[in-house]
């Protein structure tokens, strides 16, 4: 993977048999060290709801704690479950976003 800051020892699969059916990775940025992002958690739709995402975020926490990083970001959507989860989690809400748009067909 190539993504800015994706960091190879911070990415986990959670396997259920030989199938994967979880993903949690870290980012860093190289201008605060002290600063980790959780990139994505996922759990595959057969497989939510039996804790998977809860212990691939704990252990993303854990790994952050070693790493000695003294705070953690992660994005979703309030709608989205992984919100609450987040929340149960120690996180807190920050600022919104807002997202634009500019269709380029319309001067």
């Amino acid at each position: 993977m190539s993504l800015p800051g994706f960091l190879p020892e911070g990415c986990w699969f959670a396997l259920a048999g030989a199938d994967y059916v979880g993903l949690s990775w870290m980012n860093a940025f190289p201008s605060d060290p002290r600063l980790l992002e959780t990139g994505l958690t996922g759990v595959v739709r057969s497989h939510r709801r039996r804790g998977i995402a809860t212990a691939l975020k704990v252990h993303a926490i854990d790994f952050a704690r070693r790493r000695g990083a003294e705070r953690i970001v992660t994005r979703n959507e309030e709608n989205n479950p992984m919100y609450d989860l987040n929340l149960m989690l120690g996180f807190r809400p920050g600022p919104a976003m807002c997202e634009y748009e500019k269709h380029l067909s319309h001067p």
